[in-house]
């Protein structure tokens, strides 16, 4: 890196102020939703793992991932849980691909879940010839609930964009993203969730990642009212 380039600095400090609006937001949005609002904190840890060495296809991946919840303002854990899942693009068809997955998710004071996965995703970098790039996931979730005597399913659908900073490390540039994902639960027959978030992807060397992002989440209450929660969302992706 140039340190001491005009040009560098000028990104670094742009970058500097995105993440602390980010952490402004974080901080500030507890306040503005006062006692019905619950600030969270999510970290996780997941792991890309290229089994094409292996003779299967080109950009087969494991996906491994462990992940922590903590609510009631970041001091409590209520949700931890593990992924683990094979990538595959579909042949003949550019930019899509197919990933099922297995989840285990621990909820205290001590029931579980099992979740059935699978993704159907399509990406597309340079969008309209530009730096964008653009990712729709599809996921059909089912659960396997252990106080449950039958398994509900709910579609996911996720859209997101990226945009890489004018600053790199190791040649790897800093990225924004945005998403916004919706859930509907087949049970209720409604949409029960949305979510929108933003994050930084920062690159700290070839093969880890650090995310950092802001995340709201809209729930739909029994009484068909909505409430709010936001979170700090945090971790490392490596990709081997």
């Amino acid at each position: 890196m140039l340190i001491n380039n005009p040009f560098y600095n000028f990104c670094l400090r742009t970058t500097a102020l995105w993440i602390g609006l980010v952490l402004f937001l974080v901080f500030s949005t507890p306040i503005v939703f006062a006692s019905d609002h619950d600030f969270e904190l999510w970290t996780w840890e997941n792991f890309w793992i290229n089994l094409s060495d292996l003779g299967l296809p080109d950009n087969t991946n494991l996906y491994l991932e462990n992940a922590n919840r903590f609510d009631q303002d970041a001091s409590h854990l209520f949700q931890f849980h593990q992924r683990i899942g094979i990538k595959f693009d579909i042949p003949w068809f550019e930019g899509w691909s197919i990933m099922p997955v297995w989840q285990h998710v621990d909820y205290e004071p001590g029931s579980n879940e099992e979740r059935y996965h699978l993704d159907l995703t399509y990406a597309r970098k340079n969008l309209f010839d530009s730096k964008w790039s653009m990712k729709f996931r599809c996921r059909l979730d089912l659960r396997d609930k252990e106080d449950k005597d039958h398994i509900s399913e709910r579609l996911r659908p996720k859209l997101s964009f990226s945009h890489p900073l004018p600053i790199q490390i190791d040649g790897r540039p800093v990225k924004i993203c945005f998403s916004n994902e919706i859930n509907y639960d087949t049970v209720v027959d409604k949409f029960n969730r949305h979510r929108f978030g933003t994050e930084f992807k920062i690159p700290l060397t070839k093969v880890m990642t650090w995310g950092i992002g802001y995340q709201i989440e809209t729930n739909r209450l029994s009484n068909n009212s909505w409430d709010s929660d936001s979170m700090l969302m945090t971790g490392f992706s490596f990709r081997f």
